[in-house]
This record gives C-alpha cells, sequence and structure tokens, in this order.
C-alpha cells in the first residue's frame, strides 16, 4: 500500500513537472517570438526603455503577491493531506483580499508617480510605460491566487494554460499596439508593447476564475470542519508568505536597481543617454533573456516540488530529491557550452535590426560572459524552492540578501570602472554563485544532491563532444542553408546525439528516471539502445 502511495505521488509529481515544462517551453518560444520581433520594432532604445519600466513592474508585482501563491500551495497541500477542503478554500479567499487590496495601491503609485520614476531611471520617456503598468498589476497579482489553490492539489494544467494565454495575448496584441503606436514615437511603442501585457493579465485572471468555478468541486478530498478561527487562518498566511515575498523580492530589487544604477553609470562614464540606454537594452533585454530561457526546466522542477515537499513532509513521509538536481546539471552544462561557442551567431540570428556591428559584438561578448549563470541561476531557483517547502524561508531571504548587496556594490564599483557594462555581467554572475552556493550548504546533509564526481564528469565530457557535433555540423549546414537553419539543425543534432550517449553511460539510474517527466518512455528507450547494441545492464 505504502509502495502505491509512493508511486502514485512521484507519477503526480512527474505529471505536474512535465505540464509546467511543457508549459515554460511554450511560453519560452512564444516569449521569443515576441520578444525577437519587438526588439526589431522598437529597436534597441526601446527594449531600453521597456527594460527600463518591466524590471520596476516584476518587483512591485513580487512585493504586491510574490509570497502568497507559495505559501497557499503549501498550506492547501497541508489542508489536502488533512482533509480540510473547507479552510484551503478559506485560504484562498484571504489570498486574493491581501492581494487586490495591496496591489490596488502599487497600481495608484504608478499611475500618478510614473512621471518620477522614470526621470530618476535617468529616461523620462518611460513615464508612459507606467501607466499601462499600474492597469496591469492588480490582474496580475489577484491571478497568483488561483494559481497557488491549484498548484497546492498538485494540479498544475490551469497554470500552465494561464501561462500560455497571457503569452499569446502578448504576443499579439503587444506587438500590434507597438508596430502600431510606435508611429507616434519610441515612448508610444513602448506603452503600446506594455499595454497588451495588461490585456493579457486580465483575460488570463477570467481564465483561472472560471476555472475555479468548474473545476474545484472535482477535487477527491474528504470535506471536514475546521477547529481554526478566520482570524487565526489568516495569521498563519501572512505569517507564511511575508517571508517568502522578502525572499522572492530581492532579485527583481536587483534587477529594478540595475534599471536606475547602470544607465546612470554609463552615462557618467562618458557616454550619451541613448548609448546607455542602448547598451543596458542589450544586456537585460537581451543577453539576459538568452540565460534565462534554458532555467524553465528547473522552474518547472522547483514550482512541483514545493507541493511535494509539503504534502510529504504533513504526511510523515520525505519526498526523494536525488533526481532533480542531477537533471539541472545535465540539461545547463550543454547550453553554456553552446553559448559560449555560438555567441555570435546566436545575437546576430536573432536580433539583426535591433543591434548595429558594435552592438552585436558588444552583446555575443555579454552572452559568452554570463553563460555560466544559467547554471547558477538553475540551481539557485531549485535549492530556494526546497527551503521554502522546508519552511526555512528566513534562511533563503539572508543567503539572497547577502548575494543582492554584493550584486549591488559589485555593480556600482564595476560599471563605474573600465568594464563598463561587462562589470555588470561579472557582478551578475558573482551574485548568483554566492547566492546557490549558500542554500547548498544551508541543505547538505538534509538532501540526497544524487551527484557523484564520476557523474559529474561525465556529464561534461558529453556536453564537450555534443558541442563538437554541433560545431562540425553548423559548419556543414552553412555550405547549404541560412545561418539560422544551419544553427537550428546543427543544435537538434547535438542535441540527439547528447542524449543517446548520456542514456549509454551510468548518469542517471533507472530508479532515478522513473521519477522525472517521461521517465518511464526514457527507461524503455535506453532498454532499446541496450539492446540494439547488446549491451549489459552491469556493463
Amino acid at each position: 500500500m505504502f509502495m502505491q502511495t509512493t508511486k502514485r505521488k512521484e507519477n503526480k509529481f512527474a505529471k505536474g513537472a512535465m505540464v509546467l515544462l511543457i508549459s515554460a517551453l511554450i511560453c519560452k518560444v512564444i516569449g521569443a517570438l515576441y520578444r525577437i520581433p519587438l526588439s526589431n520594432i522598437l529597436g534597441a532604445e526601446g527594449i531600453g526603455l521597456y527594460q527600463l519600466i518591466f524590471p520596476v513592474y516584476s518587483l512591485f508585482l513580487i512585493f504586491a503577491s510574490g509570497g502568497i501563491p507559495v505559501a497557499l500551495s503549501k498550506l492547501v497541500a497541508s489542508c489536502r493531506a488533512k482533509g480540510e477542503e473547507k479552510r484551503s478554500k478559506r485560504f484562498l479567499f484571504q489570498s486574493m483580499i491581501l492581494l487586490f487590496f495591496v496591489s490596488i495601491i502599487f497600481a495608484v503609485v504608478f499611475i500618478f508617480l510614473g512621471k518620477q520614476i522614470a526621470t530618476f531611471q535617468g529616461n523620462a520617456d518611460a513615464r508612459l510605460g507606467y501607466v499601462a503598468v499600474g492597469i496591469a498589476i492588480v490582474f496580475a497579482s489577484v491571478l497568483t491566487a488561483f494559481r497557488g489553490y491549484f498548484q497546492g492539489y498538485q494540479n498544475m494544467t490551469p497554470t500552465a494554460v494561464s501561462q500560455i494565454i497571457e503569452q499569446l495575448l502578448k504576443l499579439v496584441l503587444g506587438l500590434t499596439f507597438a508596430f502600431l503606436l510606435m508611429q507616434k514615437g519610441t515612448a508610444y511603442g513602448v506603452f503600446g508593447a506594455i499595454l497588451g501585457v495588461a490585456v493579457s493579465e486580465i483575460v488570463a485572471f477570467l481564465y483561472l476564475f472560471l476555472a475555479y468555478i468548474i473545476k474545484h468541486k472535482k477535487n477527491d478530498i474528504l470535506s471536514i470542519e475546521t477547529s481554526t478561527t478566520f482570524y487565526d487562518d489568516f495569521k498563519t498566511l501572512f505569517k507564511m508568505s511575508f517571508p517568502i515575498t522578502l525572499s522572492s523580492s530581492i532579485f527583481p530589487l536587483i534587477l529594478a536597481i540595475d534599471s536606475f544604477l547602470i544607465v546612470n553609470l554609463l552615462i557618467g562614464n562618458g557616454l550619451t543617454n541613448l548609448e546607455s540606454t542602448q547598451i543596458f537594452g542589450v544586456y537585460s533585454g537581451m543577453v539576459n533573456s538568452l540565460v534565462n530561457f534554458p532555467t524553465v526546466v528547473s522552474m518547472a522542477l522547483a514550482i512541483s516540488l514545493i507541493p511535494e515537499i509539503s504534502y510529504s513532509q504533513e504526511r510523515g513521509e520525505t519526498a526523494d530529491l536525488s533526481a532533480v538536481f542531477k537533471i539541472v546539471f545535465f540539461i545547463s552544462i550543454p547550453c553554456v557550452f553552446i553559448y559560449f561557442a555560438f555567441s555570435k551567431e546566436i545575437i546576430s540570428v536573432l536580433y539583426p535590426n535591433a543591434t548595429n556591428l558594435k552592438l552585436l559584438e558588444l552583446g555575443a561578448s555579454l552572452l559568452r560572459v554570463m553563460a555560466i549563470n544559467i547554471l547558477y541561476i538553475s540551481l539557485l531557483q531549485l535549492s530556494t524552492s526546497i527551503l521554502q517547502a522546508k519552511n526555512r524561508s528566513l534562511t533563503s531571504l539572508l543567503n539572497l540578501t547577502i548575494a543582492g548587496v554584493t550584486k549591488v556594490l559589485l555593480t556600482v564599483i564595476f560599471v563605474s570602472s573600465p568594464l563598463g557594462i561587462y562589470g555588470a555581467g561579472v557582478a551578475s554572475i558573482l551574485c548568483y554563485a554566492i547566492a546557490c552556493g549558500l542554500n547548498i550548504i544551508a541543505l547538505r546533509g538534509e538532501i540526497d544532491f544524487g551527484l557523484n564526481l564520476k557523474q559529474t564528469s561525465l556529464i561534461f565530457l558529453n556536453s564537450f563532444l555534443a558541442l563538437g557535433v554541433a560545431i562540425g555540423f553548423y559548419f556543414l549546414f552553412k555550405l547549404i542553408f541560412s545561418g539560422f537553419i544551419s544553427i537550428l539543425l546543427a543544435l537538434a543534432l547535438a542535441g540527439i546525439f547528447y542524449v543517446v550517449i548520456s542514456l549509454l553511460m551510468p548518469i542517471f539510474s533507472n530508479n532515478e528516471l522513473q521519477k522525472i517527466p517521461l521517465g518511464t518512455k526514457i527507461c524503455l528507450l535506453r532498454a532499446k539502445i541496450f539492446s540494439m547494441l547488446k549491451i549489459k545492464k552491469n556493463s
């Protein structure tokens, strides 16, 4: 019976992680389809303005809602383990009230003080974008309550669908509005892009509300009366969400500070306002977006882990995490290699109209420098979620604060130096390295990281071999196809090679593969490869 329960839980975790992973990949593809033409529509200056506004919006969105969906998913998972359905609905209602009132305050700040914020950032043209941001933040905040509720039941589908709705509408409406309003000037084009974001949040909220009305009665748990009062539960929600909100806000705060600091520091270094905004647009809007793309795997695992660990703890069980860190290394390392080797080709293919030759070279160099952040960000996402799920949010908050303060100080020192914008990249790398290092030290002895020196070495070796395959096929395909097609085909073949050769080596056990998305099918594929090559299991 216990084995059946454990298997059901693992399947539920794997299914939830798979749903979020597919959703995240779809959203990233749509996001790329959005960001690339948007960069070409707005140009380096416009995307620089966009990146001045968006980090501030993201920061205030975290302040308004950051800790509540995570806390709510933990509380709902706990209620689910106890069979307290009514209490889980009460937590949802309390979350929505709290989110609504906080987000309304921030909306007023954006709408009425947007001009002052934009001027302080160094470019008053950003003021129009803050009006659209004021509309977006209310709906973007409240919808996170529904996501946290569904995630507590390990039902990731509503979250996934709502994210896809957001991205699709942002793609269609954001690009349309930006293109039409760009005729009035760059500031209006940026306003149009963010207005598309606002409309997408409204529609996503309506979808989640309808999904709750239709589906929340179908959860197969026993409804029992709760002995706790409304005030007690509200205090529990606030007490749990507050440190998570602070923890979640550290890096959006850093990005927001970057939007205030970097342009002004570059101006102080002798560059013009236009040059500084363009360079910041390349660094933040193009390079950082590419670095964040491969981290969708760790984010999907991180979101799925929180209710999984909370549910297991409530029932006196232990969640097996041995495979998740190994997956992060398996995905991140080859991506670091590829970004380092193909940085110029990737930037030039994706942003042909947004950058001149000088900015292209800058973007390629920054991407090579910052590629290692793929690994650090992935490890940070995973370790932070585990600490939060284990009720150690204050530990993650302290670690992130140390890293964040270090990042701000290093940014001021390095960007003011001859390093210029490269100093921001170096500061970012050190920040993420410190944060994930402190988290892993805090978790040492509590969880099985699942990696040994031999397996780590094999991942690096296979990544290096796959890179060689990618480079070889890229130059071969370039004789026939365009740059975009050549990169696409070369990376696809290198990816297939990497997966197949990794399955032949003792990196993942069959038991570990069973606990990850598509694990059963991967095990069957591995068995077929062993059979075809006549390799024995113990070889």
